[in-house]
């Protein structure tokens, strides 16, 4: 299964680890999903870190989100993004769209408003994390839901 983080569903991870977004991440690491992502959002990612450490906001470590970070560029599944205009209230969240779009992604994991708005896109559910935890578990995602999209 193929997975596209939103960055708040990253940032809650290094704020909360314990939180259903570090849970995330946990199977991530565990092989149960894999990432896919952009170069731009390793960028927004490295951007996001540099302002949360001097909000002194992170609980995670800098060694452990510096090492997250090799092992996203390492292990997960990049890709250029389409060009889509999905998200009209938030131009900045296509990118998003746009990799689920390139990869074939399973889902895309967000706690933005303006995407879960959407619910799904071209056949792609668009998930709380609590939602994408549960799909994860229940199996309700994968190979046979990407196949069985129009």
């Amino acid at each position: 299964m193929r997975g596209v983080l939103d960055t708040n569903v990253y940032v809650s991870a290094l704020i909360k680890p314990a939180g259903l977004a570090g849970q995330i991440l946990d199977r991530w690491q565990a092989g149960q999903f894999e990432i896919v992502l952009a170069e731009a959002i390793l960028v927004e990612l490295h951007d996001v870190r540099s302002r949360l450490r001097r909000r002194q906001a992170v609980v995670r470590s800098p060694e452990w989100i510096a090492a997250l970070l090799v092992d996203l560029r390492r292990s997960a599944i990049l890709v250029e993004p389409e060009p889509v205009r999905a998200v009209p209230d938030d131009p900045d969240d296509d990118v998003i769209v746009g990799v689920a779009l390139a990869a074939g992604a399973d889902a895309i994991i967000t706690g933005d408003a303006h995407l879960l708005g959407l619910r799904s896109y071209r056949g792609i559910p668009i998930l709380t994390p609590r939602g994408f935890l549960e799909a994860l578990h229940a199996g309700a995602l994968g190979a046979e839901a990407r196949d069985a999209r129009p």
